[in-house]
């Protein structure tokens, strides 16, 4: 079993946590807290308003994948301290891949990005393959 964090519970958070909920593969992932503006809330909907984004490995095991939902580059700053903690991080949130802090997450395979351009359409994984391949 897979536990999984997801931050961000605006339109996009809510998706995924519906779309985790009804995964066919029952067991494959477990949501162990959700994170919003009010703090760390439980499956229980026991709310720690003491947590932190920092303090992130007192609460969840490394391997824990951390879904960040949010369009917060303060978020995005935070990427390479959880993958130096041993989380995986997986976004789509395009502010957090622009942040001051340099994202040395880039090439690591504890994180993944994928993001959509003009009209919703997520293309950056295809690009990347693009490039990877030479088909340019």
């Amino acid at each position: 079993v897979t536990t999984v964090v997801v931050i961000g519970n605006g339109l996009i958070g809510k998706a995924l946590l519906k779309e985790l909920a009804n995964d066919t593969s029952i067991g494959r992932y477990r949501v162990a807290a959700t994170i919003n503006t009010k703090g760390l809330v439980r499956p229980d909907g026991s709310v720690d308003q003491e947590f932190t984004l920092h303090s992130l490995n007192r609460h969840f095991e490394p391997g824990t994948i951390i879904v960040d939902c949010t369009a917060s580059a303060a978020v995005g700053s935070i990427y390479n301290l959880w993958i130096s903690q041993g989380f995986k991080v997986v976004t789509c949130n395009k502010k957090g891949l622009c942040a001051d802090t340099k994202v040395n997450a880039m090439t690591s395979r504890h994180f993944g990005f994928e993001s959509t351009v003009g009209a919703g359409v997520p293309v950056i994984r295809t690009v990347r393959a693009m490039v990877e391949t030479g088909d340019t």
